[in-house]
């Protein structure tokens, strides 16, 4: 099994950098986490699958596309990132 051995866990990471001095203000920020969890059910009638998170939750899902259940099987270690940016730039206006 590909899986073996493999735990569900969870990360994250944080970046943000900022303009040069003298230049106009601006800034940008990213964080990004990864959550690994494990398939602890399949329902291919409903459509919907079972997760269980590193905290031992387990949460129920309705799958976008039924073909990658299919393709799945209970046991499965699942990667999931969600990454969220923010950026921020100041631009001088044209005299009217």
């Amino acid at each position: 099994m590909a899986n073996e051995g493999m735990q569900p866990n969870a990360a994250s990471a944080s970046a943000m950098a900022r303009s040069e001095k003298g230049a106009m203000p601006g800034m940008a920020a990213m964080d990004a986490t990864v959550v690994t969890a494990t398939v602890e059910e399949i329902n291919l009638e409903t459509n919907t699958f079972k997760l269980k998170g590193p905290d031992g939750t387990v949460n129920e899902f309705v799958a976008r596309n039924p073909e990658n259940l299919k393709r799945s099987k209970v046991g499965d270690l699942v990667v999931i990132t969600a990454t969220t940016t923010v950026a921020i730039t100041v631009e001088e206006q044209p005299a009217e």
